[in-house]
């Protein structure tokens, strides 16, 4: 199968997918069915000016063909080791009638959703006739929701200079894409490292510095956050001048020379599961 990136003058913006017949053409799982051309590693990329001319579509006489579409392509994610990434999700398709001849599928991806991780995407059709394959988003888009319909586009040659009729064959989609809670330090306005030469710490991860007694120390998060200040082990403590979901900022009290002093920030969105920590040491 093929995807259109939305590119200005190609069909295909330049991704070319194997697929496998489904019936017809061999190497179809399922029995009958329409055959489907593969283009496989070798098979060069189809172009065109912008999409086929109506007046080369199917003739006035043909029905369209009706697609129903069985699965979701929603998610929700967060550009972090500690969370689930995108995987391949099942997608089913149903025809109220099978082409005669061969078919170029196409998928019009115009804001590029889809990821080629996984490599071929293969097309198998099922004992109650539909047909199925997989859709993979794609990791690491910039934080933000993407939604819009991806379409399915039933060609009758390679450059999809005639299509079949098709209702129904948009795909809707919602991806939410969101950036790990990071946060930074600064101490007397300064900004500072961890003593390992880090200068931010994300999710599920502690940064600690020397922190003077009588500094002003503020931690900053790039999302909204509840934060927790406590002192473990030590009698030194934060006390805290400013604090807003996203900055908390304090004086290093005078206190014992052991333990820390714990600033950690959970994110106010319950989707996020683990914490970010700043942990101020003693001198």
């Amino acid at each position: 199968m093929l995807i259109d990136r939305g590119g200005p003058s190609a069909l295909l913006a330049c991704l070319v997918l194997s697929i496998s017949a489904c019936g017809g053409g061999g190497g179809g799982g399922g029995g009958g069915g329409f055959p489907v051309a593969g283009l496989g590693p070798g098979a060069g990329v189809p172009t065109s000016t912008g999409g086929p001319n109506p007046s080369d579509l199917s003739s006035a006489g043909d029905d369209a063909i009706a697609v129903t579409f069985d699965g979701s392509l929603d998610g929700f994610f967060i550009a972090s080791s500690n969370y689930p990434q995108p995987t391949p999700v099942l997608i089913k398709a149903k025809l109220s009638r099978d082409p005669v001849g061969t078919v170029y599928p196409v998928i019009v991806d115009s804001q590029q959703v889809l990821s080629t991780q996984w490599g071929g995407f293969t097309v198998t059709k099922g004992p109650d006739g539909a047909y199925s394959g997989y859709l993979t988003p794609k990791a690491g888009m910039a934080p933000g929701v993407y939604s819009g319909k991806l379409q399915l586009r039933l060609c009758k040659d390679p450059a999809c200079a005639a299509e079949y009729k098709l209702t129904g064959g948009e795909f809707p989609y919602k991806l939410e894409y969101a950036a790990d809670v990071t946060l930074t330090a600064k101490m007397n306005g300064t900004p500072v490292k961890d003593i390992r030469g880090m200068t931010s710490v994300s999710s599920g991860k502690t940064m600690q510095f020397v922190a003077l007694d009588g500094a002003v120390v503020q931690v900053e998060s790039n999302i909204p956050v509840t934060w927790t200040v406590t002192s473990s082990g030590t009698t030194k403590l934060l006390a805290v001048a400013t604090q807003t979901d996203k900055l908390v900022s304090g004086t290093v009290m005078t206190g014992s020379m052991s333990g820390s002093i714990e600033v950690k920030a959970q994110p106010v969105d319950t989707r996020y599961k683990y914490i970010a920590t700043v942990s101020l040491l003693p001198q």
